[in-house]
């Protein structure tokens, strides 16, 4: 005996069924279950499954557009809600493609963005109450309406509410644990900050804004630490 676990066609299929409902990939999959079936195994199985080598059961999930929307078509009200709620739990752009059977994450993050939009929009209009401000406060109310000296970074725009922040906080430290060098998020350097800034806002669609206010870090630093990070270490 090797000591690897063996598995029934049942628990195979009951794997393979959980990943897809989760719109998972092997390998996160594998990290979120404690490599128990490690991500090796699931791929195998799912390429058995896809064969036609092992038996799983289709899965359908709710609010998916798979098998029923036709190109240049609009995409379903409530496949784009499910989409939007989903990205507000945490969950990646391209995981909630896979999840709900729509063709990338760049769908995902561009109806994401569009609903940001709506809600700016939306703020800006209701701003005053009706109440013609003057300028200066306008602008500083568009910015958050924070006071200059209240701790928010230069740059860092309107701050997201609590369960936007609480979003963020989560898909920050998901992707620290897939990194086991990470470290504590208070104590990381302006490089490190930077780029794991970029994935969040490729992966999960959040505006720069929340990620300078985030990580507090002010604009100017962000984007020296962005450009250095196309630099190999030791450059100049």
């Amino acid at each position: 005996m090797d000591g690897t676990p063996r598995y029934t066609d049942e628990e195979r299929a009951h794997y393979l069924r959980t990943m897809w409902a989760e719109g998972l990939v092997p390998a996160t999959a594998a990290r979120l279950w404690g490599n128990h079936p490690n991500r090796h195994t699931l791929t195998r199985r799912q390429r058995e499954a896809r064969e036609g080598a092992l038996e799983v059961e289709p899965v359908r999930v709710p609010h998916s557009c798979a098998g029923r929307h036709l190109p240049h078509k609009r995409y379903p009200a409530d496949t784009r809600e499910e989409a939007l709620r989903l990205l507000r739990l945490g969950r990646r752009s391209g995981e909630v493609a896979r999840s709900l059977g729509l063709p990338n994450g760049s769908l995902v993050g561009r109806w994401a963005r569009e609903e940001r939009e709506r809600a700016s929009m939306a703020a800006d209009a209701g701003d005053g109450g009706g109440r013609k401000m003057p300028a200066g406060k306008r602008t500083r109310a568009r910015r958050g309406g924070a006071p200059a000296g209240a701790g928010a970074p230069e740059g860092a725009g309107a701050a997201p509410g609590e369960l936007d922040r609480l979003r963020l906080e989560v898909a920050t430290l998901r992707e620290m644990l897939s990194d086991p060098k990470a470290g504590d998020p208070a104590r990381l350097s302006n490089r490190r900050k930077a780029e794991l800034g970029e994935r969040l806002r490729r992966d999960y669609g959040f505006p720069l804004r929340w990620i300078l206010t985030y990580f507090r870090i002010s604009k100017s630093s962000y984007e020296y630490a962005r450009r250095a990070l196309a630099r190999p270490r030791g450059g100049r």
